[in-house]
């Protein structure tokens, strides 16, 4: 039997990589968008009959969409382009993230220019994709607080 490692971590508890947390710069967002919401919205629903699941499905979720997009767009790219943590803390070649991947075509002596900027808008592509695919709610949330309450 080989030895465990956890997507090329030997120890992922000593990285604090446990399952079920969330790094702050996805909590925090999350929490400002949620808590920034009108209650009046949510309480105009109950009045007209939504049961509170109702109220957060129908009014709530789609207002805060935009910034759970934005905060879901921010950690993608974040996670995608990924160097410095998996350049300290990955050991297996195998799972190294691109960034990294894309360092192997340098050389001690000489770099492969060709290959570094090919490589870099095939990384760039799938960012691209999901932005364009998540673009209509950005642009939907602009216009979401042009209305004064």
């Amino acid at each position: 039997m080989g030895s465990r490692t956890w997507f090329g971590v030997d120890d992922p508890e000593s990285f604090g990589l446990e399952a079920g947390e969330f790094p702050d710069d996805v909590v925090g967002p999350v929490c400002d968008v949620m808590q920034a919401r009108t209650p009046a919205l949510e309480e105009a629903a109950r009045i007209d009959g939504c049961s509170r699941f109702q109220a957060f499905w129908h009014v709530v979720l789609p207002l805060a969409t935009p910034g759970l997009v934005i905060t879901a767009l921010f950690s993608f790219m974040t996670a995608w382009s990924e160097y410095i943590v998996a350049a300290q803390v990955m050991q297996d070649e195998r799972m190294f993230t691109l960034p990294l991947g894309i360092k192997g075509f340098q050389a001690s002596l000489s770099s492969q220019w060709g290959l570094y900027a090919a490589a870099s808008i095939l990384v760039s592509i799938p960012v691209v994709v999901v932005f364009l695919i998540f673009s209509r709610y950005l642009v939907n949330g602009l216009t979401v607080g042009s209305v004064k309450e």
